[in-house]
């Protein structure tokens, strides 16, 4: 498939819509010019963005680029865009510290400085131009045609937004999840997805649940109707809790050091770990550990040299 053929236009409301790809890329058409919602992986996946953009919407200048977080999936597209339609950066403010340093997140994932692989790979994206305008949590930006809120979806990422767009000429809602919620493609292929603050995102599910909208768009994934969103919803909670028990039942046998721990979940939940899959999933138990930890459901002790996990 050519880079032309990535992403596919999906017209939502008057004056919003999407294209669909490896990431969901929204798009807010106003009469002065168009806004896009999170820009790809990488420089080829900006082009292909680009070219799309060019012929959905001939003759129409890119006013804007919002940056959801700053995972290169949702910013690697930033620099090429910007070149070729003189669009404006928005994100916030600690999205903007990372996407503009990307070895951040792979020293993040790697725990010090990335290895070569990681370094290497697209989950260190291509270094974003300087962010023009800093969002704040539930700003309001309301122009002719639409109304935009951008609202706190902590959990997944540092900082991370969505988008609560109001169209003014047809009075329908879409709201742009970012990875504040996952789609149930990416549900069925893992259970272990990523995230920081696990509990923090089953708060955000929960909030987004307090939402309403006619449309909701997950960052991966096929479009969200209504009547789809609460299972859905409650799907994601449920594999945040799942993974939790796993981590409680396992220690509860006998204390582990992190390795064997993660080995063992892996071994529990059919996982076969490739390195990068090995630096994420590892970044992602922490981060249970650490949630966990916090909420007295596990413990740690350092015995001869060793840091030990314990169920509480």
């Amino acid at each position: 498939m050519g880079v032309d053929k990535v992403f596919e236009y999906k017209k939502l409301t008057a004056n919003t819509g999407y294209f669909s790809g490896p990431v969901n890329a929204g798009l807010i058409e106003t009469s002065a010019g168009l806004y896009l919602i999170d820009s790809g992986n990488d420089d080829d996946e900006g082009l292909a963005l680009a070219k799309e953009i060019e012929s959905v919407f001939p003759g129409k200048k890119l006013l804007a680029i919002i940056n959801t977080h700053g995972h290169s999936d949702h910013s690697g597209g930033n620099a090429v865009l910007k070149k070729r339609f003189s669009s404006e950066i928005w994100t916030t403010e600690c999205s903007s510290h990372i996407m503009q340093i990307p070895i951040i997140v792979g020293s993040i994932y790697c725990g010090g400085m990335p290895c070569k692989k990681m370094a290497e790979s697209k989950l260190v994206g291509p270094k974003s131009p300087s962010t023009d305008r800093i969002l704040l949590e539930n700003q309001v930006i309301d122009l002719d045609e639409i109304r935009m809120e951008f609202i706190p979806l902590p959990g997944h990422f540092f900082d991370q937004i969505g988008v609560y767009v109001t169209d003014k000429n047809d009075s329908k809602n879409v709201f742009f999840l970012a990875d504040g919620f996952f789609g149930k493609e990416l549900l069925k292929k893992s259970w272990i997805l990523f995230m920081t603050e696990p509990e923090n995102f089953r708060k955000s599910v929960e909030s987004i649940q307090e939402v309403k909208a006619d449309y909701y768009v997950p960052g991966h994934g096929s479009l969200v109707l209504p009547e789809e969103f609460k299972p859905l919803s409650e799907l994601n909670i449920m594999i945040t809790l799942e993974l939790e028990f796993i981590i409680k039942r396992i220690l509860s046998r006998k204390p582990l050091d992190f390795e064997t721990l993660l080995k063992k979940v892996a071994d529990e939940t059919e996982i076969k770990l490739s390195p990068l899959q090995f630096f994420l999933i590892s970044t992602t138990l922490r981060s249970y550990l650490s949630s966990m930890e916090s909420r007295g459901l596990v413990y740690y002790e350092v015995i001869d040299n060793r840091m030990l996990w314990h169920s509480a």
